[in-house]
């Protein structure tokens, strides 16, 4: 995929007619960070259920486009449009497209924040390998858990580099068969801080659904 350097020509379309948060039937209004997804400190534990793919996901092909925040100067993405969600369109104030080689130069030299600005963590915080990552270490590098025990080896492979290629560009997918994960990493840590949160709930094709963190 080609990834532009430059503003997008068209105006950014609204990926839904209004807002999502994902929780509100299992939350009430206030007991979660609709930023992080996060429960907040003292609202009872997450109901859990089984695991299922989410009934929304970011198309580069027709969702990327001019946004306000491309006229304002914003420097950072936004989250809803990684996850397909967004509802404000050309009227979001952050941008809606992938990172490219020149946001990758820019964000590089801020360790403290994901191309989303959401902050990052020490390396002693849970971000290590979820969330948004430690400013620690540069990592551009994402583990795949499958969990598809008989799949060959050469299908995801492929299935990995194409369903995390799309968000930019991968140097290397591995494959450890006997633990149904992979590992794949990215030219620029911008795309693998895009990738992680567009694959949130994703499945990937002849594999199935996938989940995905930070790889060590």
């Amino acid at each position: 995929m080609e990834l532009t350097a430059t503003a997008p020509r068209r105006l950014a379309r609204a990926q839904v007619h209004e807002a999502v948060t994902g929780r509100e039937e299992k939350h009430p209004a206030g007991t979660v960070n609709i930023w992080t997804g996060r429960r907040l400190a003292g609202h009872g534990a997450r109901e859990k259920g089984p695991r299922v793919a989410s009934k929304y996901k970011c198309h580069p092909e027709t969702d990327q486009g001019w946004t306000r925040g491309e006229g304002s100067g914003a420097s950072y993405c936004c989250l809803y449009f990684a996850r397909g969600l967004c509802h404000h369109g050309a009227e979001c104030n952050y941008l809606h497209r992938l990172p490219d080689e020149g946001m990758e130069a820019r964000h590089a030299r801020d360790h403290a924040v994901d191309i989303f600005g959401r902050d990052r963590n020490p390396a002693s915080r849970d971000g290590r390998k979820r969330g948004t990552g430690s400013y620690e270490r540069e990592c551009r590098t994402l583990y795949v858990n499958y969990g598809g025990a008989g799949v060959e080896p050469s299908a995801v492979h492929a299935a990995v580099r194409a369903g995390f290629g799309a968000w930019g560009p991968v140097e290397d997918v591995h494959v450890a068969a006997a633990k149904t994960l992979a590992f794949v990493r990215f030219r620029w840590r911008s795309s693998a801080e895009f990738a992680k949160a567009a694959m949130h709930q994703q499945s990937l094709a002849g594999v199935g659904l996938v989940r995905r963190g930070w790889g060590l």
